[in-house]
């Protein structure tokens, strides 16, 4: 048995989708002190941030309006990393520092130390004054 299907010709669309209460624009200021955007489809999880970012706030503001209109424009706050960013660099670069400095001590230490050694041995080698 065969059932009947009705038949529709395709839709076609005519311009973008209009904005739904399911998407929405996030603009943030990032790690590297310069304004984003990205939009969100909330339903799906869907997110296309923008290819770069912008020195104020309101040329951000400006560029998500043009590219996503009538679409909701939120500003967020973003979690920083404790290690994110230029202090992030900053950290690493100290701690490589502090590891280094500490190698460099146990080597001196060490070679301090067979040194005397050395010493106490030629003292306690017959023959040797």
């Amino acid at each position: 048995m065969v059932a009947e299907v009705e038949s529709r010709p395709p839709q076609q669309r005519t311009g973008p989708e209009p904005p739904t209460a399911h998407d929405v624009v996030e603009v943030w200021l990032g790690e590297d002190g310069l304004w984003r955007y990205r939009y969100r489809d909330l339903a799906t999880g869907v997110g296309i941030e923008s290819n770069r970012g912008f020195g104020t706030r309101e040329e951000a503001l400006s560029s998500a309006a043009l590219a996503y209109p009538g679409v909701l424009v939120v500003e967020v706050r973003l979690e920083r990393s404790p290690v994110g960013g230029r202090a992030g660099k900053i950290m690493i670069v100290l701690l490589m520092a502090v590891l280094i400095l500490g190698l460099l001590l146990l080597v001196a230490g060490g070679a301090v130390v067979m040194v005397l050694a050395l010493r106490r041995l030629r003292k306690l080698l017959p023959g040797r004054t």
